[in-house]
């Protein structure tokens, strides 16, 4: 059964890979192969996605969570980078190095987009309480 916080992860996976991928494609200047380079954006995006949701829900409730979320979603963008950015540089026709490392920091732009965001979905969903981000009461000192 998928978690509400691994299908944002999905959703959000897709759009998130199809931008990145799609950015990746143009500043590389892959031409007539966009396509190719927006599909492995969306596809990466959606496994990525889905391996952050699932991780970030496992770990919502031990205290450096978030942390560790965008940890995670870094690490594993930069591996669904590297690998797809390869690819993509070998069906292309072009430098496998050059495909790596644009693969990668793509990886991480990725990465970073889906983890904030499903962190920030998990911070709403949680009930209001006396942590550091919560606003005191009363009055605010102005006179």
């Amino acid at each position: 059964m998928t978690t509400r916080l691994e299908r944002y992860g999905t959703g959000g996976g897709i759009a998130f890979g199809a931008g990145v991928g799609g950015t990746a494609g143009a500043l590389a200047g892959v031409g007539s192969d966009f396509g190719v380079v927006v599909a492995f954006g969306v596809v990466g995006g959606l496994v990525t996605g889905g391996l952050v949701g699932r991780f970030a829900d496992e770990r919502r409730e031990r205290e450096d969570w978030a942390r560790t979320t965008l940890t995670y979603a870094v690490g594993v963008g930069i591996v669904g980078g590297v690998l797809l950015g390869t690819l993509t540089g070998w069906m292309v026709g072009g430098s496998l190095p050059v495909g790596a490392a644009v693969g990668g920091a793509a990886g991480v732009v990725l990465g970073l987009m889906l983890g904030t965001s499903l962190v920030a979905v998990a911070r709403r969903e949680e009930p209001p309480g006396d942590d550091a981000t919560t606003p005191p009461e009363g009055p605010t000192g102005s006179t």
